[in-house]
């Protein structure tokens, strides 16, 4: 009785649990199907088979397995995962494709476990899992990583991605290597290796930046130095990421070079300087260059009287040398900040450079030997004839610079046909040479490398403005033309000046400078400058020229109104009083509208003078200006109305 009651007993647990087993499994959303072996014939399969295969039950437990399969590799590989975990203990697992009943196939993670029934009888169950949702995510997340690296790929900016718990770097863009010039490979290695990069002024403030990070978004100049020795500067955004508990987990970042920037930054404030020099330089231009004029007119009297006294025609050339040099820093000045203008005429270099020779004989001293050597049948330049005489002294200045103890300066002229190749950054084209040598102290490559740079120079303070090489780059280039230079330390310099040859083959006869020509007419003079005045007068007088002054414009109107006789009016532009030179030539053209009218200004420029609206066809001669120029303008305009 109690062996009937047990074993009834044990019936009823049996099926309590068989009936749980089909209710839990029956709720499952994966497929489960039992496999007996070694028949391969499904024996059971739960609801949600059928849901995924799209077949009734029944059908899917008279067929085989190879049905539910895409293909024979397919079913091949599940044969032998459903007979491996009989030949072994434990589960076999894997993923692949299977079929349902519209032809559909889709991915599925199946598992295969093995067990043996009261009869010995060995069956397989497999537990199929629909993967198409979990594959769609996988497929949209590595859509998405390809999106984000073609975008990160293509940005010119470094773009990174850190973790500050194990301090690595999780990603960083291909552009790492192109602006810090070294491989991705070793910043995954070595993180610590982005600091040692960093400039050795810069690394106690990215120490700080990397610690701040962790806060709050922020950003940070820095320099950074290349294998190459290159220094680079990097504007460097980061922001923190954090997790659901407010932990920051991540640091994502943007790197960029801004190295170009910051030279277009110090360009611009260098404009800003130069304009602010070239305004200050014209305020002042005219009372310097009336001084100027003074200086350099009366040193030109003073030769000429002095006759055959070496001793004093050279102290009267070094009166006309610094003169001169004191007019080129002006001139350089104003040429600098754009507001002198290029004068381009016909010039003999050959007579500007031995002209420029005999002068530098007698003024650098018998320590340095000057050489010239002149090509012959040398072409005519285009060129400001006032230019190149400030360049030529310039480089002349340089080179006794270079030659403490004396040496030897040669100046030399050749025709050369030149294109890129000759010299790099010349245009293909006919040009007039002039190279300027000196046996000095010469110049490594590093100095090489800046020489025409603006304010550059290896002068002592106070010794050297660092304009002169770079205004003769610029008038150069505005010239059409360039220059260069070749230098060794220990060995000396050459500058090479390049001008365009001017359209002709061969120079005309130059009017011989010694002799400006003459007149007898006369001429009103207005000039508030009582030296200049009294200069221009003395030069017109030893020209031959009846000279009538007039210190203000109410006097030179009086002048013009009267019956006097007047062949030409010259008079400056700003005049002391309520009257000024552009008024006084409006009215003596109302007046005696025959008469030729000229300006002379120490103003540079017309561009500075355009306040005060100068007629366009009335010649302007800026001071400070030689005997001879203004003998020359004053003869051309008698000769025109004559």
């Amino acid at each position: 009785m109690q062996r009937h009651r047990a074993a009834r007993g044990r019936e009823e647990t049996r099926f309590m649990q068989l009936a749980t087993f089909r209710h839990l499994v029956d709720s499952l959303h994966d497929a489960v199907l039992v496999i007996r072996k070694p028949e391969r014939t499904i024996t059971w399969a739960n609801p949600a088979a059928a849901r995924m295969f799209g077949r009734p039950v029944d059908e899917i437990t008279r067929g085989g397995t190879e049905s539910l399969h895409v293909d024979t590799e397919h079913f091949q590989r599940f044969h032998e995962l459903s007979i491996q975990p009989l030949e072994r203990d434990g589960r076999f697992e894997t993923r692949f494709q299977m079929r349902r009943a519209n032809g559909d196939v889709f991915p599925v993670h199946v598992t295969v476990n093995r067990f043996l029934d009261d009869d010995g009888q060995a069956y397989a169950v497999s537990v199929v899992r629909d993967m198409t949702a979990e594959a769609a995510q996988e497929k949209a997340l590595a859509e998405s990583e390809e999106r984000f690296r073609q975008i990160a790929e293509s940005l010119r900016e470094v773009f990174w991605v850190s973790d500050p718990i194990n301090n690595r770097i999780e990603y960083v863009s291909p552009a790492y290597e192109r602006v810090w010039d070294r491989s991705t490979e070793s910043l995954y290695a070595d993180p610590s290796s982005f600091k040692e990069n960093v400039h050795p002024d810069d690394r106690a403030r990215v120490s700080a930046y990397l610690d701040d990070q962790l806060l709050d978004e922020c950003d940070l100049e820095y320099r950074i130095i290349r294998p190459d020795g290159q220094i680079r500067w990097i504007w460097d955004r980061s922001a923190p990421v954090r997790n659901a508990d407010g932990r920051v987990y991540r640091v994502v970042g943007v790197a960029e070079d801004v190295s170009k920037l910051r030279l277009r930054e110090a360009e611009l404030l260098q404009a800003q300087k130069l304009e602010a020099m070239g305004r200050l330089t014209g305020g002042i231009a005219h009372d310097f260059n009336n001084m100027l004029m003074v200086i350099e007119g009366n040193a030109e009297l003073l030769k000429e009287r002095l006759g055959a006294d070496p001793d004093a025609t050279r102290l009267a050339d070094d009166v006309l040398l610094a003169a001169r040099q004191a007019g080129s820093l002006t001139s350089r000045l104003l040429a600098f900040a754009r507001r002198a203008p290029i004068q381009r005429e016909r010039v003999d270099v050959n007579a500007v450079v031995g002209a420029m020779g005999g002068m530098l004989e007698r003024t650098l001293g018998a320590e340095i030997e000057i050489r010239l050597l002149l090509a012959e049948d040398l072409w005519p330049a285009t060129a400001d004839r006032a230019q190149l005489d400030a360049a030529l002294v310039n480089f002349a200045i340089n080179a006794r610079d270079a030659m403490p103890d004396g040496g030897c300066l040669e100046l030399r002229t050749r025709n050369v046909r030149a294109d890129s190749v000759i010299e790099p950054g010349l245009a293909a084209g006919d040009y007039i040479r002039i190279s300027v040598s000196d046996t000095g102290t010469g110049m490594p490559p590093e100095v090489v490398r800046h020489v025409f740079e603006p304010f550059f120079t290896t002068k002592d303070a106070g010794k050297g403005t660092g304009l002169g090489l770079s205004v003769i780059f610029g008038l150069a280039r505005e010239h059409g033309g360039h220059v260069s230079v070749d230098s060794t330390p220990g060995q000396g310099s050459t500058f090479h000046l390049y001008l365009p040859r001017h359209a002709g083959a061969s120079l005309a006869p130059r009017p011989d400078r010694a002799a400006p020509a003459t007149g007898h007419e006369t001429i009103l003079v207005v000039e508030d400058e009582r030296m200049i005045r009294l200069l221009l007068a003395t030069q017109l007088s030893e020209l031959g020229y009846a000279v009538i002054e007039a210190e203000t414009g109410r006097e030179a109107l009086e002048l013009l109104g009267s019956a006097v006789n007047i062949d030409l009016l010259i008079t400056d532009v700003v005049l002391g009083g309520n009257i000024n030179g552009v008024q006084v030539t409006r009215e003596a053209r109302r007046l005696r509208p025959a008469m030729p009218v000229m300006f002379a200004s120490g103003y540079g420029t017309r561009e500075q003078l355009a306040g005060q609206s100068l007629p366009p066809d009335v010649p302007l001669l800026m001071k400070p200006f030689s005997r001879a120029d203004l003998a020359a303008m004053v003869r051309s305009l008698m000769d025109a109305v004559a």
